[in-house]
């Protein structure tokens, strides 16, 4: 019946495999891992144990107390790392938010006393060991279990786990804590009252050895109250148990009715236990690896309390809806790890639903931080068919985890692709049903892209969203200026108190020793990664933990730095293990299981797969982190990498490259890793197949710097292969691929390469390829700003185009001539390009080209007089963009609207609009947007004389318009600064700025912008304090002249208007009639109130 249950739409739940009084324990597949864990839940009704001794509690209070018993038990385990000890996985809430979380599920295990008995005596007390090992660090970490009994104590293949920490508490909440725990192996003085205590579990491990060695256990009866009075009175007679004296006292102290009497730690028991001789042998051993593991890098959580305070009020108000982002720095080492570690628990507890998403040094994808996140999205959202067609080209896997087809999304250009993603993004994020809690390690290694996402959140408002993001900040230390939106929050090292708590949670009572304390003061500062290493270091010359001190300390452990602390590390590593190893640490810190048992085997020294993990667990080396194996620290990686010499490296480099194309035979998202690992053996042929195909790939998905360093790393590796027809076609499509990236992501060096293709392309004849080219110089330089160029470029294509029938080809084209056309002044002929384009663009459904272009469709017209005729063109465009979700277009077409108010004298319209705009870009941090969004809003301003405002924005338009390279529409930004310089009498500024915007119309060929500047430098030349009226004219007159070559009828007014003005401060009056009667019809025709004011204004001085 549990087949087809679904818990948090992650997990199937299959049989019950075990029952408590509070929970009841599935079965369970994990979707997202495709692994089998055991599933623990809340059971909806309150059964009683009958040998349970629990508080009574009342029928309504039972389910919540319970609720929070399970979270405790979560938050509890989820901070032990031991090899005796269950580990916990996952914390959530069903659909009727009742709790649960996952663990390990230990496939074919055994109670404790199944396993045990009928077993050889070593090997029974090695299983009590085991016990014993777990409960002395569950006391070290001031945890006591309370309900110690073998159906919690389970053995698989010989490794034994404790297990079901519900009524786990801590020491320091001991005094009022009720009765609690299960009877028969409760100890006596916790029947009467006392506080719980070390002592008591020690108990229950006694009764369980009593009970396995005995076969029954001594109290068993039917009859409750008689069991009570033989716990309190009766004593177990140890002598008759068929065992050594020495094991039989051992079980006698443990099982000793007053608790004074019974060993007094667990320390202390371990220590009896490993001195009885068995076979002429004593059994002591050597304390393990693993063992020490758990008590150095599951230490108990040492200061942070500000940091954590701080996180911690931040998740709670994350929870009643506000939310925040941080930016947690540090230098490695010093615990960042450890801090999230801790807030994800706590997030989980608290019921947010927590994503986690990490990046990589070497080798990563883009976007490689957010695809785990947006993989457990996929889960968790009922997406629609567009949002997962988007989303595909990061979750390969989508279809089988929402189980239905999901078709490839429609291609666009890069830019398009990435708003389109982030839209898709930001979309998913804001319907969640619950609190998020995002943390992102190592930002200090995220692309530019991966950033943008992080941005779009960040700024996205009144979202329960709380993001926690860590980086090296000696690496990064410009990163808090990049996400200015998020809060810095620095971890420094640990204080001198903090070192000493943190040494005694390693150590116990050795870690007081003065000359400790000293010791680690001295060799790690405070660094917590240091730290541990040195504790290692001590405890293996030592024999073990608690022995450290007791003798004199070396002089050092840190001579020769980290990477001596890590050559000691692996010179402890079996030799049979350390190829494999060296292999994991060039593949990544992440292991891939599959691909490491793909790796050649290296003959006699191979190693089973399984036993190497254990081995390097044991280590320290590896563990397993967030559900997956990896490297323990990034430390351990780097220094294996640092001193591996390099022929070793890149024969590594394709073993792992070799094993990816074997395991991942035909997965093209492995790409970009094969193209890193083929780089570093330096193999020409494969990094051109790999860096074209991770290029695709990221162009798909708008990643565009990525993108354009993969086909410039494959366009260098075609250089080095042999001249043959199809590299010389690849090569084409990749400098095709690397025009369209060429507005955001263009290098200095591709005229060079775009020259060199399109040689190649005329060599070869191929007309379809060479109209391909022709379309793609085209639209490089015209959005470079070299309209010239493009211009002639595009006239190489239309014709071509049209000639072979590639009427897809002309889209492009057609709609980007119009627009070269329109800039250059020519407005019917950029009419009916656009119409072309347009119509075009209809046909190939190509919705965003359709947009931007019936924008500007509608600038030509209103532009020659017909704004109404305009107005529902620009309408449908914003509509379009609008239904598209795409705010790059959505900004283009709101922009279109408010320079057409603008340019039509309606200022207070046209602002709504551009600041709309701005906001559009503003979310998708499109600084080459703003460029003209700030221009414009500042060319507004200055007509409503707000000209301090009109100043600062047009300054941060040239500036960004610098950084960008950009030039469309730059001279007309440029000579209204200098308009107000003239506002700010500075009449020789005004005018070497003005001559600056005309030199670059020039440069440009902007014709229909040239207009604008010669008008404006007119108006300078007549303000100088000796006035320039025949210069001034002039000017204006070939304005004039422009304007009605290319039919700007709203431009050839206005500078009508303006020489009017001019004439008449003159005397020339009846000149001034006679142009303003030419230019106040258009005023009153196109509706444009500001310029027939000053139109009126005039005459009536007259």
């Amino acid at each position: 019946m549990f087949a087809a249950t679904l818990i948090g739409r992650r997990y199937i739940l299959h049989q019950e495999i075990g029952r408590g009084a509070m929970g009841v324990v599935y079965r369970a597949t994990d979707r997202l891992s495709g692994q089998i864990v055991a599933l623990k839940q809340v059971t909806t009704t309150y059964t009683r144990d009958p040998y349970a001794t629990q508080v009574d509690e009342g029928a309504g209070t039972a389910g919540a107390d319970f609720r929070l018993a399970l979270a405790q038990e979560f938050q509890m385990l989820s901070s032990l790392r031991h090899p005796n000890i269950i580990s916990v996985l996952d914390y959530g809430f069903d659909a009727l938010r009742q709790p649960y979380f996952t663990m390990d599920y230990l496939e074919n295990a055994r109670k404790f006393l199944e396993a045990a008995q009928n077993q050889p005596l070593p090997r029974q007390i090695d299983l009590l060991e085991q016990m014993l090992q777990a409960i002395a660090y569950l006391h070290r970490r001031g945890i006591l279990h309370r309900d110690l009994k073998p159906a919690n104590v389970l053995v698989k293949d010989g490794l034994l786990k404790v297990l079901d920490f519900g009524l786990a508490i801590a020491k320091e909440h001991t005094q009022d804590a009720p009765v609690a725990g299960t009877l028969l192996y409760l100890a006596p003085e916790s029947l009467q009252g006392a506080p719980p205590s070390p002592s008591a579990d020690l108990y229950a491990v006694g009764m369980m050895a009593y009970e396995l060695l005995a076969g029954a256990h001594p109290f068993a009866h039917n009859d409750v109250h008689a069991m009570i009075q033989d716990i309190l009175q009766a004593e177990p007679d140890v002598e008759a148990l068929d065992t050594l004296a020495e094991v039989q006292e051992f079980i006698a102290r443990l099982i000793a009715k007053t608790p004074h009497l019974r060993y007094q730690s667990a320390a202390e028991a371990l220590a009896a236990l490993r001195h009885i001789t068995l076979d002429g042998r004593s059994t002591q051993t050597i304390e393990s690896a693993a063992i020490r593991e758990s008590f150095l890098q599951a230490a108990q959580f040492i200061g942070r309390a500000a940091e954590r305070d701080t996180l911690g009020s931040a998740l709670s108000a994350m929870t009643l809806g506000q939310g925040s982002a941080w930016l947690v720095g540090g230098e490695s080492g010093v615990g960042k790890s450890r801090l999230l570690d801790e807030l994800r628990t706590l997030g989980l507890v608290k019921g947010a639903f927590v994503l986690r998403g990490e990046n990589v040094s070497g080798g990563g994808r883009p976007y490689e931080m957010w695809r785990d996140v947006l993989r457990r999205l996929c889960l968790q959202t009922d997406l629609l068919a567009g949002e997962a067609a988007v989303l595909r080209e990061l979750v390969p896997d989508i279809a089988h985890l929402i189980e239905r087809d999901v078709p490839d999304a429609p291609e666009l250009e890069p830019h398009a692709a990435q708003q389109r993603l982030l839209n898709v993004i930001g979309s998913v994020f804001r319907h969640q049903a619950y609190p998020l809690l995002l943390i992102l390690e190592d930002l200090q290694w995220a692309g530019g892209e991966s950033l943008d996402v992080l941005r779009l959140l960040v700024n996205v408002p009144d979202l329960p969203l709380m993001i926690v993001a860590s980086y090296r900040d000696d690496e990064s230390p410009d990163l808090p200026a990049q996400l200015a939106g998020m809060r810095p929050l620095k971890l420094e090292r640990l204080t001198a108190d903090e070192i000493i708590a943190l040494s005694e949670s390693m150590l116990g009572e050795a870690g007081r020793r003065e000359r400790v304390v000293r010791f680690l003061e001295r060799e790690t500062e405070g660094n917590v990664f240091f730290m541990v290493e040195v504790v290692r270091v001590l405890a293996e010359e030592a024999g073990n933990m608690d022995a450290v001190g007791l003798k004199s300390l070396p002089p050092t452990v840190f001579a020769g730095g980290i990477q001596r602390v890590v050559r000691r590390r692996l010179d402890r590593v079996p030799q049979a293990a350390m190829p494999l190893l060296e292999a994991a640490a060039v593949a990544g810190r992440e292991l891939d299981l599959p691909l490491l048992r793909a790796l050649p085997d290296g003959g006699e020294t191979a190693l089973d797969l399984e036993k190497w993990l254990v081995t390097c667990a044991e280590s320290a080396l590896l563990a397993v982190q967030h559900e997956r194996w990896s490297f323990a620290h990034d430390k351990l990686r780097e220094g294996l990498l640092a001193d591996m010499p390099p022929q070793r490296k890149r024969a590594l480099h394709r073993q792992i490259a070799q094993a990816i194309e074997q395991v991942y035979a035909g997965d093209t998202t492995q790409a970009a890793l094969l193209a890193y690992h083929w780089a570093a053996v330096g193999e020409a042929r494969k990094i051109a197949l790999y860096a074209a195909l991770a290029g695709a790939q990221s162009m798909r998905i708008g990643a565009g710097a990525p993108a354009k360093a993969f086909f410039e790393q494959a366009l260098a590796a075609f250089s080095a292969l042999p001249d043959t027809a199809e590299h010389r076609r690849q090569l084409i499509e990749i400098t095709l691929n690397l025009s369209r990236l060429g507005l955001y992501f263009a290098s200095s060096d591709f005229p060079n390469v775009l020259a060199r293709a399109l040689a190649l392309a005329e060599e070869q004849g191929d007309e379809d390829l060479l109209a391909r080219l022709y379309g793609a110089a085209g639209t490089f330089y015209y959005t470079r700003g070299q309209i010239g160029q493009g211009l002639r470029y595009f006239n190489l294509c239309i014709p071509l185009a049209e000639k072979r029938g590639i009427e897809k080809l002309l889209v492009m084209p057609y709609n980007n001539v119009g627009r070269a056309v329109m800039v250059s002044g020519d407005l019917p002929k950029a009419e009916a390009m656009l119409a072309r384009g347009i119509q075009l663009a209809e046909k190939f459904n190509d919705l965003e080209l359709l947009s931007g272009s019936l924008a500007w469709y509608a600038y030509t017209q209103s532009l020659q007089g017909r704004r109404a005729e305009a107005m529902p063109h620009v309408e449908r465009a914003i509509t379009l963009s609008q239904q598209l979700k795409d705010r790059a277009h959505e900004a283009t077409a709101l922009l279109v609207q408010g320079t057409i108010d603008y340019h039509c004298g309606r200022p207070e319209a046209a602002l709504p609009f551009i600041e709309a705009a701005r906001a559009a870009a503003e979310a998708i941090n499109s600084e080459i947007q703003l460029v003209n969004i700030l221009g414009t809003l500042g060319c507004v301003q200055l007509l409503l004389r707000d000209i301090s405002a009109a100043a600062h924005h047009l300054d941060e338009a040239l500036a960004l318009a610098q950084k960008w390279n950009a030039a469309i529409g730059l001279p007309d930004f440029i000579v209204r600064r200098a308009e107000i310089d003239l506002l700010q009498d500075q009449p020789e500024q005004a005018r070497a700025r003005a001559q600056q915007a005309l030199a670059l119309c020039e440069s440009t060929r902007q014709t229909g912008i040239r207009l604008l500047v010669l008008r404006v430098l007119g108006k300078i030349y007549a303000a100088q304090p000796q006035p320039d009226v025949a210069t001034a004219s002039a000017l204006i007159e070939q304005s004039i002249a422009l304007a009605a070559a290319g039919h700007v009828q709203v431009f050839m007014a206005i500078s009508r208007l303006d020489l009017a003005r001019i004439y008449a401060a003159h005397g020339r009056g009846d000149e001034a009639r006679a142009l303003l009667a030419l230019a106040v019809p258009l005023f009153e025709q196109v509706d444009m109130p500001y310029y027939l004011a000053q139109a009126r204004e005039t005459l009536a001085g007259l």
